[in-house]
């Protein structure tokens, strides 16, 4: 049987799963934080459950203009979607029959999901296809340098000549400093409406755990800045 769950129930579940799998924007309270750039979204969460282990799969839930009783359904900013503790195929099978029929049932028209290209064990049974490559670094490694391209090498050695050092910043910058400068950004580029995210967004994002400001920087000056989740 599958059933909707609150935040609390959810986040309680997710510190269940094995470490690798406790992915920092597949968390509750990312899929939390991250509805906030959205005007008519709101978190939704839904587990399945048996004796072979437990499904569930967070998501924005969002009214389909113009279409009463009807909703569709994303995944948060970044990579999202199911997080499983068995690996067992037929409990994914059946764990995706279950949400199929809770989607009929709920009026869900359609799902869109960016899955996380290194977590083979997402469980979704939908219709899949393969968007861009991703490239990952082993932060484990010793040299990281060592494994650039012999360009990216020579253009940090140049930056660093050039006296840019990067920064952690507190958390609180995240809403007093980088939201204005991630704003000012968008609107040099020429960004959609859409990529201004208020300030509600950086609020929710700055008491994440695991979130970082990071800052490159010259003489106190910011030349680019990031933010970043651990996990």
């Amino acid at each position: 049987m599958i059933r909707e769950i609150s935040l609390e129930n959810a986040l309680g579940w997710f510190a269940k799963l094995p470490k690798d799998r406790q992915i920092a924007t597949l968390s509750p309270a990312y899929v939390c934080a991250d509805v906030t750039r959205c005007e008519n979204s709101h978190p939704l969460f839904v587990l399945y459950t048996d004796q072979r282990g437990f499904w569930m799969h967070g998501m924005h839930w969002t009214p389909i203009a113009d279409c009463e009783r009807r909703f569709d359904i994303q995944s948060p900013y970044g990579y999202g979607g199911p997080v499983s503790n068995c690996d067992d195929l037929s409990f994914r099978s059946d764990a995706w029959s279950c949400y199929k029929e809770w989607c009929r049932a709920r009026g869900a028209v359609v799902e869109f999901v960016r899955l996380h290209p290194l977590a083979h064990w997402q469980n979704y049974t939908g219709v899949i296809v393969p968007d861009r490559q991703t490239v990952f670094i082993d932060l484990e490694n010793e040299n990281i340098r060592e494994r650039y391209e012999i360009r990216c090498r020579t253009a940090v050695r140049k930056a660093e000549r050039s006296g840019l050092i990067v920064r952690l910043y507190p958390t609180d910058s995240i809403v007093s400093d980088f939201a204005k400068f991630y704003r000012n950004g968008m609107a040099r580029i020429g960004a959609s409406p859409f990529h201004l995210f208020n300030d509600e967004y950086f609020k929710a994002f700055a008491l994440l755990n695991g979130a970082h400001l990071l800052v490159c920087e010259r003489e106190g000056v910011w030349l680019s800045a990031g933010l970043f989740l651990s996990g």
